[in-house]
């Protein structure tokens, strides 16, 4: 073992997260799903599109690119294969109930709302429905914000089978003049709220980055679907750029509109749905200049609300907003949005599944206090299961923050992202069964306690893949952010504190792009040395030491925190760790690629039984002995 402090792993990690960083550029990122990038517009308003594939691509690490799907295809045996993100759209088939309210983008609000005479916007249908109705959408483009108020509980809205269905926030714009190099368009009324926060008029909550000043600014244009870079003046305009100019009403743009399709966005919100257990199915929202302060593109708020086979993509800040009790993501995907994928708040009993998160913070807000591919807060009893978040923008895939209780992330791939998984502030949950790799942290516990992180593969993050710390927040500290306001001050269910965390039964490595340390617990700044956390580090594979030497640094095995607040004891064997701290422990190392197959031959021996509850979200009996993803 060897001896070093914090600033030292600091140093050293500077080189890693920022070669790290370098590597997340999207086409190094795009292995689980293929992605076309049209029109290399720059960093900022550049909108990168996802391409489907249109054949199965089978992949070795255990994932399928279907026709606009995802598929996750389980190693237990017989092998299971599971269906991730939406349906293309115009490609969903529901049932149409005979009493069904049609719309048709062709239709007349003055209509019966019938088959034969279809209302012609959304509002329009929502007025006349009663309290479980069916709203069924023929194909085409809505250009609308709809509004479902309280009284209108139970409301389905529904794509007509195999249609395609889009709401699109913006419109086409024409009649532009050309001046110098670039065109201006006259008459642009369209104005935002741009602050930069979730509270209007408030710019001090350090959401935007400096290198990006316009990302809180929900303006956008495209030019044949591929956005272009908002700038601060007209001056600034070039190619793959424009400025929109509020006092003047005028759009610039600085890429030649002749004989292409301009649209600009001009709505700020596709859905607010305030009544209790409306569903959403079928079809796509798109192109939404939504600012900060209205929270999402789509926004579920009353509860026992369902998004199903949604596609969400090309939102100028959220694509979707969830709060209230029993909510539900099903099959969604979520991409390409400009901070956040899905986000919800006091949102209890809420479950993700079967969904794509990817390539969201397009607009690079700063990682902190929001920006992420699924960022909850204050909620209990949250599920994300067999789904794939990836390729998030500079910042973390799932975030959960600020007192989220009884939390379960189970069977999904988090990979591609600075910090893939992150609890923070937060207590009471099980990590089991996913796949976590191709960042600089891989799951990290931050201030948060009573976790079982269970049969997890966890590889080539470089600074760690599973990572504990703490810091001097606690909730019995009225002015430390994070509180949930429904709950008592001191929470004894929620105190952010590190400690009662087991890691068991998982796979660590391999490594192809080196690292710092496998395993890492350390409090930075209160002083609880790893050996007062009440830790349990057992039935793991680790990369061991015999590989460190061939090619590029294999990480320490653990890094194991003192009670300075900078001391970490480095194992570089698991003999030696469990010489150390508990010899009842069964860790094994990995020497070879060839092994993780021996370990698993030998499961019988070094893992541990899994626990009823945590076999009960991976779905195999209690008791179950095996090493890494089942």
């Amino acid at each position: 073992m060897q001896h070093s402090t914090i600033k030292q792993h600091r140093a050293a990690g500077r080189h890693h997260i920022a070669r790290e960083l370098a590597r997340s550029a999207p086409s190094r990122r795009y292995g689980l799903l293929a992605y076309a990038v049209r029109g290399g517009v720059g960093a900022q308003r550049a909108r990168r599109r996802t391409l489907l594939v249109m054949s199965a691509l089978s992949l070795a690490i255990g994932i399928t690119v279907a026709v606009g799907l995802v598929t996750l295809v389980s190693r237990s045996t017989p092998v299971q294969a599971k269906l991730v993100g939406s349906l293309p759209v115009g490609r969903a088939q529901y049932p149409v109930p005979t009493n069904a309210i049609f719309v048709a983008p062709n239709g007349d609000d003055a209509a019966s709302g019938t088959r034969t005479g279809p209302l012609r916007t959304v509002s329009a249908a929502i007025a006349k429905a009663g309290s479980g109705a069916t709203i069924v959408l023929r194909g085409g483009t809505y250009h609308e914000s709809v509004t479902i108020p309280p009284a209108k509980g139970g409301i389905t809205i529904q794509a007509y089978t195999s249609e395609r269905v889009w709401f699109d926030g913006s419109m086409v714009v024409s009649g532009w003049t050309q001046v110098g190099r670039t065109w201006v368009h006259s008459g642009w009324t369209a104005h935002f709220d741009h602050s930069a926060s979730f509270t209007h008029g408030d710019n001090s909550g350090g959401f935007v980055n400096p290198a990006y000043p316009m990302a809180a600014w929900p303006d956008q244009v495209f030019v044949d679907g591929v956005g272009l870079k908002q700038v601060q003046s007209a001056a600034r305009v070039g190619p793959g750029t424009f400025f929109v100019d509020y006092s003047a009403q005028t759009l610039t743009i600085g890429t030649d509109p002749t004989g292409h399709e301009v649209r600009a966005s001009d709505i700020k919100r596709a859905f607010y749905v305030a009544a209790h257990g409306v569903t959403l199915r079928g079809f796509g929202v798109r192109r939404y200049a939504t600012p900060l302060p209205r929270m999402g593109a789509v926004l579920l708020y009353g509860g026992g609300d369902v998004a199903q086979n949604l596609v969400v993509t090309d939102n100028a800040t959220q694509g979707l907003s969830f709060s209230g009790v029993g909510n539900l993501a099903d099959h969604v995907t979520a991409a390409d949005n400009g901070m956040v994928g899905i986000h919800a708040n006091m949102a209890d009993s809420f479950t993700i599944q079967n969904s794509l998160i990817a390539h969201d913070n397009v607009e690079h807000f700063n990682p902190s206090p929001a920006a992420a591919g699924v960022k909850i807060t204050k909620s209990r009893g949250v599920t994300i299961r067999d789904s794939v978040v990836k390729d998030t923008l500079g910042t973390k895939g799932i975030w959960l923050d600020e007192s989220v209780v009884g939390f379960t992330l189970a069977s999904n791939m988090v990979t591609g992202q600075p910090v893939n998984v992150q609890v923070e502030l937060s207590d009471t949950g099980i990590i089991a069964n996913n796949t976590v790799s191709g960042g600089v942290q891989g799951i990290y516990l931050f201030d948060t306690g009573n976790v079982r992180v269970y049969n997890n593969d966890v590889s080539d993050n470089t600074v760690g893949s599973i990572f504990l710390s703490q810091d001097a927040r606690r909730e019995a500290n009225p002015s430390d952010p994070g509180h949930d306001s429904r709950q008592p001050i001191p929470d004894p269910s929620c105190p952010w504190l590190t400690r009662n965390v087991t890691v068991a039964n998982n796979v660590f490595g391999p490594y192809p792009h080196g690292g710092l340390f496998q395993f890492y617990a350390l409090d930075k700044q209160t002083r609880i040395p790893a050996n007062a956390m009440s830790l349990v580090i057992t039935g793991n594979a680790f990369q061991g030491a015999a590989r460190r030497g061939l090619g590029r640094q294999v990480p320490t095995p653990i890094g194991w925190g003192g009670g300075n607040n900078v001391t970490v004891i480095r194992y570089d064997s698991v003999t030696a760790f469990q010489q150390a701290k508990n010899a009842t422990w069964t860790n094994t190392e990995v020497v070879s690629p060839g092994d993780r197959a021996l370990v698993r031959d030998a499961s019988d021996w070094s893992a541990k039984p899994i626990p009823a509850d945590v076999a009960a979200v991976i779905g195999v009996p209690a008791g179950t002995r095996v090493v890494g993803r089942v």
